[in-house]
């Protein structure tokens, strides 16, 4: 956002262009080719993003697993997985 404002203020940008398109070119993940993830893992059995990825993650299937990331197995990461494929994506519906 700061860099956004800097260039409405250098006059790079007009304010009302500043749009969802304009924000998502500015986030940390622009450079993927897809930058909103399906499914955010998160460690530790916290039940929230702390804000991690907010605006990416509007519409991630979040999986809360009781174990640190430091223990976390590929047994871990698979019963993630499995819990996402039995999710129904609703998008927001």
């Amino acid at each position: 956002m700061k860099v956004i404002a800097e260039e409405v203020k250098d006059g790079k940008l007009e304010s009302d262009d500043i749009d969802e398109k304009i924000v998502e070119e500015h986030l940390y993940t622009a450079h993927l080719p897809k930058s909103e993830p399906d499914l955010v893992i998160r460690t530790s059995g916290e039940e929230r993003l702390s804000g991690f990825l907010l605006w990416q993650t509007a519409y991630s299937e979040l999986c809360f697993m009781d174990v640190y990331w430091p223990d976390f197995r590929q047994i871990d990461l698979l019963r993630a997985i499995r819990t996402f494929q039995k999710r129904e994506r609703r998008f927001g519906a």
